[in-house]
């Protein structure tokens, strides 16, 4: 296939993750084509940072700019006090010119997105902040700056300010299903309830592509004293995701606890069928087909 649909094709499974990317990746991560090096670069951001480390590393002196700049990108969190000396060297060198050529472009408020999410990588938070600011200067419209600007500002317990930014958002895309997420979370952490339920429900609510804030809207419910709510809303999602482990896992457990070992079963025994061989889901379904007080697994 032409070079640019297998470097799409390398992404698409890089956000699936799992095994089948990672034999997949390392077997075109050196491929002769920098396009489909620079993509599968990106796919492999699902790996923990020492194992995208041990991977690209070779790749940190590649010929083209472009597979350079990813894989400074990519290895931005990586502790240069925790490598040999030569690795070090080698990855200042390329966190220097990565933040050179990003210089050269810094009146784009995408860039300075950039910046904001490389210098968060590397621990330097106040570097950070000023690149997300600088974005939405430039751009006021830009969601992901002020979502990211709310995350650090709110990883630095300055909840008020990070409420501020999400809000901003909100203005801009007052549908917009992950800003909604994000401060039904901030509220969840700052104890205001009925705002984290209302905020995660309409997340919930809009979501037309993967589980997650669907997902979260359901614990929440339970967490917040709802489980019958909460076992509504695990249903709606398996209906469409049938094979949606987690969202199985949580229906069980949560039907465990309210007594209802046959549903509980039920939903254990979908767990068995679809990882056979995961022996936490195997003691779950024997601990629901067992008599007497149930333990629901976490």
């Amino acid at each position: 296939a032409a070079p640019i649909w297998r470097a799409t094709a390398m992404e698409a499974l890089g956000r699936a993750g799992g095994r089948d990317a990672l034999q997949t990746a390392t077997q075109v991560l050196y491929d002769d084509d920098p396009m489909l090096r620079a993509s599968t670069v990106r796919a492999l951001e699902f790996l923990p940072v020492h194992q995208r480390f041990q991977l690209l590393m070779p790749l940190a002196d590649d010929e083209v700019t472009t597979v350079r700049m990813e894989v400074a990108s990519s290895l931005a969190a990586v502790p240069l006090d925790q490598v040999s000396a030569e690795q070090a060297g080698k990855l200042q060198a390329l966190f220097d010119e990565y933040l050179d050529v990003l210089a050269k472009h810094a009146d784009m408020p995408s860039v300075q997105l950039q910046m904001g999410i490389f210098h968060v990588g590397r621990g330097n938070e106040a570097a950070a902040e000023r690149a997300y600011r600088e974005a939405l200067a430039l751009n006021r419209q830009l969601i992901p700056a002020h979502l990211n600007l709310a995350d650090l500002l709110r990883g630095q317990s300055r909840e008020d300010e990070a409420r501020k930014q999400l809000l901003k958002a909100l203005d801009v895309a007052p549908e917009h299903g992950a800003t909604l997420h994000a401060l039904g979370l901030l509220e969840t952490r700052t104890g205001n309830s009925a705002a984290a339920l209302d905020y995660l429900g309409q997340a919930a609510a809009i979501e037309s592509s993967g589980t997650r804030h669907r997902f979260v809207y359901a614990i929440a419910l339970h967490d917040l004293g709802q489980p019958r709510e909460a076992i509504k809303q695990l249903e709606k999602l398996v209906r469409g995701a049938p094979a949606d482990q987690d969202a199985l896992l949580a229906l069980a457990n949560y039907h465990a606890e309210l007594g209802e070992r046959e549903q509980a079963a039920r939903y254990a025994q979908t767990l068995v069928r679809l990882a056979p061989r995961n022996r936490a889901y195997q003691q779950l379904l024997q601990q629901m087909s067992a008599p007497g007080p149930q333990v629901p697994l976490r």
